[in-house]
């Protein structure tokens, strides 16, 4: 049962009230095995009340460990989705489980923003709340993926005493100022902004939107948790029209749209925040009204870490780790900070890891791993206070591609690893992957140029990545053969491997690059080329040139002068097998993923003409262009050093 309704009618609660009441009772029931008590009042400081959903078991102790998820996509409906709460899996393994709508969202009162303004306060005061109330224990634990793994890592700096232990997935992108990247969730990368990604959730999705339900005056909150998942405020309209109803082409449709501010002005569409987030660039003193983790942020509270291979915010999630543990107020926090990391994309580790994972197009066999017997062990060791239930397990476990295997590490990167110097290498005909463009370990004597054509009118199709949505092309591993047979894509191969190379780590390209337009766009994409032809991104980064010098500090080109370009390709773990070739693909556009630079050297977002550019790269060993990889073994066919399956 679901209905439209209009945001702009003052008299919407009482319009509700009847609708609701005949709501089919059916779908009342909880669910898990529990006690609800539905649409609880928890005040903060500032005097705004938020509400949460409180799912108690029916048997056993009186006070427990309590759990609490913070979410801005509806307590009740994240309730009914094992992918957002494994409810049942928690309540029965003895936890109360608390759902708690954001500021400004769901039920909650507030003015809600999608950065998670008042996040640390919320997240301490609720924290505060919980600890107090007969059922708890007094010590709580916090859970959630992507948004509600961020919010974590804002409690975790609020420092509450009652913070006990945390479960952030796919989070990494609140580090702000803390290293310059300023990625605020993960909208932007190298300074370039995330199209696709604003795409989904402003405008498809419409989960940015500042209007929401209240719960009508006479209606038990036992009733509105009946009903309060089957209305959709957020849907009320329709932003933008297509020619066609076909989603893949209306998507599309959107993306190409110029000036990109004309999808962000708040016309017949619901308020929110896409307007400010596209208009204000990485660094701009705007974005410091929000919280965001900065390097006087200080943490107590130990960490299982959880994200995968194909992720907007992997590189962020070790990041993060590495801060918390220099930045912990005690040795228990400093130690007990873990990394799991699977091959799948954003927010999937749990339900894509199976026994037979396939990531995209790639293959990658038996990827299953004991992810909910490892978070039930981790609340019941740090909440309920069972020191039999977490004995030990390896601070970093990570899945190797390619071998197709769970490998684990107490340091990151690995002990033994070898970062080391591919160089670039050419006569002058890189384009595509039938070009002449080489990957070797032995610079080159001599000094040459590839040059490619930068169309903004005809970009290079987005295939494969790290991106938010997760029944697309655009993230995963994918053939990358039609990229890589573009004349305005650079490709640079290695001979077939005598022996195969474990690279697992940090990835870096350096280049010598110049363009004939005052700003630009450079991409970069790791393949694993093998021997039938098939060749899977493994790891990819981008950096918009004006952002050479960091994100404070942007400065455009000079038409034909040589600059050094460092882009950041992320973490990955794959095993290259003897026999494949290692491939980097280089370009200027990536669409519809990431924007368009439109290369004038203006705003990029308020324009609707381009420049065409010529781009180029200087190659051999005076240019010093070279892709860096973390390599650590080397074998024909064995792995070379030791591991452990899970824990």
């Amino acid at each position: 049962m679901s209905y439209r309704l209009r945001w702009d009618n003052p008299a919407l609660p009482l319009l509700l009230l009847p609708l609701l009441l005949l709501a089919d009772v059916c779908e009342a029931s909880a669910p898990c095995d529990c006690q609800v008590d539905y649409s609880v009042a928890i005040p903060m400081r500032d005097g705004v009340v938020l509400r949460a959903d409180v799912y108690r078991p029916r048997q056993g102790p009186v006070s427990r460990g309590a759990i609490l998820v913070r979410t801005p996509y509806g307590k009740t409906a994240s309730a009914r989705r094992t992918r957002s709460v494994p409810l049942d899996v928690f309540v029965r393994s003895g936890f109360v489980v608390v759902i708690e709508d954001w500021r400004g969202k769901g039920e909650s009162e507030g003015k809600f923003h999608w950065v998670g303004n008042h996040s640390e306060s919320d997240g301490y005061d609720t924290i505060d709340w919980i600890s107090k109330q007969p059922w708890s224990n007094g010590n709580v634990g916090t859970y959630g993926c992507s948004a509600l793994g961020e919010e974590q890592i804002y409690a975790a700096a609020a420092k509450h005493p009652a913070h006990k232990a945390m479960i952030p997935q796919a989070a990494g992108t609140v580090r702000a100022s803390a290293d310059e990247r300023y990625t605020l969730y993960g909208w932007r990368r190298g300074g370039v902004y995330e199209l696709s990604g604003a795409i989904q959730y402003f405008i498809q999705a419409r989960l940015g939107g500042q209007i929401h339900l209240q719960r009508p005056a006479g209606l038990s909150s036992e009733e509105w948790g009946v009903v309060a998942d089957q209305f959709n405020l957020e849907e009320t309209r329709t932003p933008i029209t297509c020619t066609t109803c076909n989603d893949t082409d209306k998507f599309n449709e959107l993306a190409r749209t110029l000036p990109i501010i004309n999808l962000a002005k708040p016309v017949d569409r619901v308020p929110d925040d896409f307007y400010d987030d596209l208009t204000h660039e990485p660094g701009d003193p705007y974005w410091e009204q929000f919280d965001s983790i900065t390097d006087a942020s200080t943490f107590s509270v130990p960490g299982l870490h959880v994200n995968s291979w194909y992720d907007i915010a992997t590189s962020g999630t070790f990041w993060q780790v590495q801060f918390i543990r220099s930045h912990s107020v005690s040795p228990t926090t400093r130690d007990n900070q873990y990394v799991v990391i699977s091959p799948t994309v954003h927010c999937e580790s749990e339900d894509s890891s199976t026994e037979h994972t396939v990531i995209g197009q790639r293959d990658l066999g038996d990827a299953r791993f004991p992810f909910y017997d490892t978070y039930v062990r981790w609340f019941r060791y740090w909440l309920n206070n069972d020191k039999s239930a977490f004995k030990s397990m390896p601070h970093y476990q990570y899945f190797v591609m390619g071998l197709n295997k769970w490998d684990s590490s107490e340091v990151w990167p690995l002990a033994g690893t070898h970062f080391t110097n591919f160089y670039l290498q050419s006569d002058g005909h890189a384009n595509s992957s039938l070009g002449d463009g080489r990957l070797t370990r032995s610079p080159a004597s001599r000094k040459t140029l590839d040059s490619y054509t930068s169309d903004p009118g005809n970009p290079v199709e987005s295939v494969g990545g790290s991106a938010m949505l997760h029944n697309s092309e655009l993230a995963g591993s994918y053939d990358q053969r039609a990229q890589s047979s573009r004349n305005d894509v650079l490709a640079f191969t290695t001979e077939p491997l005598d022996v195969g190379i474990e690279v697992t780590g940090p990835v870096a390209l350096r280049l010598a690059a110049s363009s004939t337009a005052k700003d630009t766009d450079f991409f970069a994409t790791l393949v694993d080329v093998y021997p039938d032809g098939r060749a899977f991104n493994v790891a990819s980064g981008v950096l918009r040139a004006r952002y050479r010098n960091g994100r404070k500090k942007p400065e455009l080109l000079n038409p034909n002068q040589t600059y050094k370009v460092a882009i950041d390709l992320g973490m990955t773990s794959n095993y290259f097998s003897a026999g494949h070739r290692i491939q980097l693909l280089i370009s200027s556009t990536n669409f519809p993923a990431f924007e368009r630079n439109l290369q004038t050297g203006g705003r990029n977002y308020d324009e609707d003409t381009w420049v065409v550019a010529t781009n180029r790269v200087y190659v051999g060993a005076l240019s010093k262009s070279v892709l860096v990889l973390p390599v650590v073994h080397e074998a024909a066919s064995t792995h070379g050093h030791a591991g452990s399956k899970g824990t």
